[in-house]
């Protein structure tokens, strides 16, 4: 096939985003149903705090599906609402409108649709005012606010007091936080993970609820066509056009449009279709004219999409497997009009050929062939062309080229010159992560970057970004989840600069020559994955920044106090059994995965292998590890009831046979994990050396139950737990209870940690935050913290919590908190 140059294309880095990305979150309404409707929330749930000047400001993209209903309810700590909301005027016209109160505020402009635009609401308490600017229109409103906290939720709501009934179909991005004239959040809403995506300026976690991230249209390989052929067919693209031609007689063309996925059949009315076999056609941008070939005996044949008639009437077509070529790579430069083909195999041998054909010539005087001695034979490898210079990549082969003697796969990467035929082995990447995989027949080259881009077939199908001079291959899409044990296969990566897209091209063969197309498209600019899926743990605290310095602090005190009374009276000294440590357990360290707090895994190498995981691995692998831990195991049965109930039992089990595979794979990474399947229960074992935060944490949960945890233990599980509660980016019915049953054991041991007389205040508040993670209510994590805090004399930040946990209160139950601080500090813990 031909290279398609890219000459201006920018890939994003994991500090910049070029202009051409597509990012924020798209919030679902009507026509979808309202189960799936999407939620935003901001700030964890939490309030933000403002004395006299407060803004939020965002980027809204309006879109046709439902220009109706809420953007964004806020609430104050005074029980006032200040809404933003679409409504409709005279002729079906939308408008946007807030809502202070009951009064409603509507805007003179009409709604512009498809395109961002800036929105800002501000509260300025000294002048009494509100002021939204939507667009290009700015509206001030008299109001009197008392609030000092707002909260705020995007999309559906249940919450009391900002519930919702319609919302509005919209993509946001980009919001940004002032309180008091200081930016104090920023989410740009560029990465994530899972449902949650972190601020920029403090790591508070905004969560979404089924929402859709819009940069994972550079992230996701959509499919776009799946077609089976009783014989497997040649594929050409034309990137201005963004048609595939899909040919397998001299009968007709196939053309699908990959933008409006439609497909029309073109009658052939003359000539012959001369390939035989299936990657032995390509699309002649100069010429607008399809090219079929035979490589051994230079036969060639033009398609004229004007009179709609091959050239060649002396060659019949012709399927056969007879030849030694199959899985070669062949690149069409345009500069001297040569068709170029590397490696091949055939009649149990690998060839590293490099075979040059001119099309247009007749006598074929130009034609010749160069054995690249330098190269190992190989076949299934992956070329580009720019320039005078020809670029391969990887491939399988033997060094011998006797494919029965020591075949291997090669992850090299060459660079010849075509004019003075010269080879240079740029690098051998020894780093490759995983399974063995193959490359598509031709990689697209960056030219602003220098770096090449190629479908692989490992873990089910990616594309990934090679860049020589880095020594690196990077993931740049997410996995496809294809079983590729088929008797032939043939990829394809194409790019369109008209339609700023890329797309991959899959031809299945099967022995019997039936075979399935499978096209996939994906918008550039590319990403890295590891620059958009973040896993930082969030810094969660319900409370200003002062309190977790000053929980610090109390520690360090509590050391000094410590080393003053030994100097003082050895004999009289009381001593704090734990010295915690403020970290949480280290992501870094290798075979470790981590559910409390948000999903991630590090391999025995110490990589992060967390996009490893498809949405389908990550529940497999959650699944059969609550299970293993909490009911001895899975049956085959409920596995399939939980992961594919909508599919028929045959195909269900295929799946799961895939899956497990695929898991197998990835625990293989990790290193210590054996999938076991026991008389059909399905169960992991896990060596001793994995750390696994949860295994852990019921580990001692249950140590709890018969004796007394060491000092050392403490502390483990206090930095374990602090990491947040269980999976809080997974939703599924089946896991609530999961979920529960660990939250209430880490309340019921919190419960009698905080009972030991020997662990220090310090140590105590900690546990107290950890208290609040999972019951932002808890009353007795209110009263120990509070009466810690005042004991050192912190009576204004004391009452900074009570009156926050008062306003939680309220805002759950609708009625007020009934007790006073006094009260409070008074309490029997």
């Amino acid at each position: 096939m031909r290279l398609f140059y890219l000459a201006i294309f920018t890939l994003i880095s994991l500090y910049s985003f070029s202009e051409g990305v597509n990012y924020g979150i798209f919030i679902r309404s009507y026509p979808a149903s309202n189960s799936s409707w999407s939620e935003l929330e901001i700030e964890y749930g939490k309030a933000f705090h403002f004395r006299r000047h407060f803004s939020i400001e965002f980027e809204i993209y309006v879109r046709d599906d439902c220009p109706f209903g809420y953007v964004f309810r806020s609430i104050g700590d005074d029980n006032n609402n200040i809404d933003l909301f679409f409504t409709v005027g005279e002729g079906d016209k939308r408008f946007p409108a807030i809502r202070i109160l009951d009064s409603i505020h509507i805007l003179t402009h009409e709604l512009e649709r498809n395109t961002w635009l800036p929105v800002k609401l501000e509260i300025n308490r000294p002048k009494q005012t509100v002021m939204l600017k939507f667009g290009a229109e700015t509206k001030t409103i008299k109001y009197k606010s008392r609030a000092k906290e707002l909260k705020f939720v995007f999309g559906k709501s249940t919450k009391n007091g900002i519930e919702t009934k319609d919302i509005a179909s919209v993509n946001l991005r980009d919001i940004k936080v002032e309180s008091d004239h200081r930016l104090i959040r920023h989410w740009p809403l560029k990465k994530y993970n899972n449902n949650i995506s972190y601020d920029e300026l403090k790591n508070v976690p905004a969560v979404s609820k089924n929402a859709q991230w819009l940069i994972e249209d550079h992230l996701i390989l959509k499919p776009i066509l799946k077609k089976n052929f009783n014989l497997a067919p040649s594929v050409a693209f034309n990137s201005k056009t963004g048609e595939f031609y899909i040919v397998n007689d001299s009968e007709k063309i196939l053309v699908f449009n990959g933008t409006d996925y439609s497909m029309d059949t073109l009658k052939v009315s003359g000539g012959n279709f001369v390939a035989h076999s299936p990657n032995q056609l390509m699309y002649l941008d100069k010429t607008n004219t399809l090219l079929s070939y035979r490589i051994e005996d230079s036969v060639f044949s033009f398609f004229n999409f004007k009179t709609n008639s091959w050239s060649d009437n002396s060659h019949s077509f012709e399927y056969t497997h007879e030849h030694k070529y199959w899985n070669n790579s062949t690149t069409f430069h345009d500069r001297d009009s040569i068709i170029y083909s590397f490696g091949g195999y055939g009649y149990y041998q690998f060839n590293n050929n490099l075979i040059m054909l001119n099309p247009f010539e007749q006598e074929g005087k130009s034609n010749r062939s160069i054995t690249l001695r330098d190269i190992p034979p190989r076949s299934a490898v992956a070329t580009a062309i720019a320039g005078d210079t020809l670029y391969i990549f990887g491939g399988r082969g033997s060094l011998s080229g006797h494919q029965e003697i020591s075949p291997q796969n090669f992850y090299d990467f060459y660079v010849v010159d075509l004019k003075r035929l010269e080879i240079d082995k740029k690098y051998e990447f020894n780093n490759v992560h995983g399974n063995d995989f193959l490359p598509s027949e031709n990689m697209i080259y960056d030219r602003v970057q220098n770096c090449f881009y190629t479908f692989v077939n490992q873990d089910g199908g990616k594309i990934i970004q090679i860049s020589p001079d880095k020594n690196s291959i990077s993931d740049v899409s997410l996995l496809l989840d294809i079983d590729f044990t088929t008797q032939y296969q043939y990829t394809n990566l194409y790019y369109s600069d008209v339609l700023n897209k890329f797309f991959v091209l899959i031809n299945k063969i099967n022995v019997d020559d039936t075979s399935q197309i499978l096209i996939y498209s994906i918008d550039a600019p590319l990403i890295p994955i590891d620059s958009i899926l973040t896993y930082s743990p969030p810094k969660r605290s319900s409370l200003p920044k002062v309190i977790i310095i000053l929980s610090i602090a109390l520690g360090l005190l509590s050391i000094i106090t410590y080393r003053l009374r030994r100097k003082r009276d050895p004999s009289d000294m009381t001593t704090e059994k734990i010295d915690l440590k403020d970290e949480a357990p280290s992501a870094c360290s290798p075979k470790n995965f981590y559910f409390l707090g948000p999903f991630q895994v590090i391999d025995k190498n110490g990589n992060d292998i967390s996009t490893d995981f498809t949405p389908t691995l990550r529940k497999l692998f959650v699944i059969i590890t609550l299970y293993t831990y909490n009911n001895k195991g899975i049956s085959g049965k409920e596995m399939i009831d939980l992961i594919w109930p909508d599919k028929d039992i045959d195909s269900a089990k295929n799946n799961r046979n895939v899956y497990i595979s695929k898991l197998r794979t990835l625990t293989d990474k990790i290193g210590g994990i054996q999938t076991i399947n026991k008389n059909r229960i399905w169960t992991f074992e896990v060596e001793d050396d994995i750390k696994a935060d949860y295994i852990e944490a019921i580990r001692m949960f249950n140590k709890m139950d018969t004796e007394q945890l060491t000092d050392e233990e403490i502390a483990e599980l206090i930095g374990i737990l602090s990491r947040g509660p269980l999976l809080p980016g997974f939703e599924f019915e089946w896991l609530d209870n999961y979920k529960s049953d660990f939250s209430n054991r880490t309340i019921d041991t919190l419960y009698t940690l905080l009972n030991n007389v020997s662990i220090s205040d310090s140590i105590k508040l900690k546990i107290c935050d950890i208290l609040f993670q999972h019951d932002f209510l808890n009353e007795k994590a209110l009263i120990i913290k509070c009466k810690i805090l005042n004991n050192h004399g912190k009576k204004g930040i004391v009452k900074n919590i009570y009156d926050i946990f008062c306003i939680d209160y309220k805002n759950s139950y609708g009625i007020e908190y009934n007790k006073s601080l006094n009260e409070i500090l008074k309490a029997e813990t």
